[in-house]
């Protein structure tokens, strides 16, 4: 599913899950993800997959709303299968099972994405039980992260 790009863009979140930080034109591809941080509304760039490292941990860079990085600790999220009424899943990851970054001021960001569910899957991606790809489904990713200048 396409929700792993999700959550890793919110980055993850929101997918999502956050990308690395992006340095040069032969790194992965690239996302723009609005968010919801402390009640301000800023645009974060990201990767689209996981593949750093760290696994996936690395920072997202303030393109839009302020200026910065932000280093995640934390991602959490479901998508809702609104026609349906039903949940289709739901994640929670601490970042070095809640040690990392632990001593250092955090901030709250959010995101909710309404769409269909077709537009989460994949080609060749199964239907959930009970559900159709046309179903409305609310996707939210809640992410912290400590704000670097």
């Amino acid at each position: 599913m396409k929700t792993t790009k999700l959550m890793l863009a919110a980055a993850s979140g929101t997918t999502l899950a956050l990308g690395g930080l992006v340095t040069g034109p032969a790194l992965a591809a690239q996302q723009p993800q609005p968010l919801q941080c402390d009640g301000h509304q800023i645009t974060v760039r990201v990767n689209e997959n996981n593949s750093k490292e760290h696994g996936g941990w690395g920072a997202a860079i303030l393109i839009d709303g302020g200026s910065g990085v932000l280093d995640p600790t934390s991602f959490s999220g479901s998508m809702y299968d609104e026609t349906a009424g039903q949940e289709v899943f739901s994640f929670e990851q601490t970042k070095g099972n809640g040690n990392g970054n632990h001593n250092q001021q955090t901030i709250s960001c959010s995101d909710t994405t309404v769409a269909t569910l077709g537009d989460f899957l994949d080609p060749g991606d199964e239907v959930p039980p009970g559900m159709s790809v046309d179903d409305v489904v609310y996707f939210t990713i809640n992410v912290t992260a400590v704000a670097r200048s």
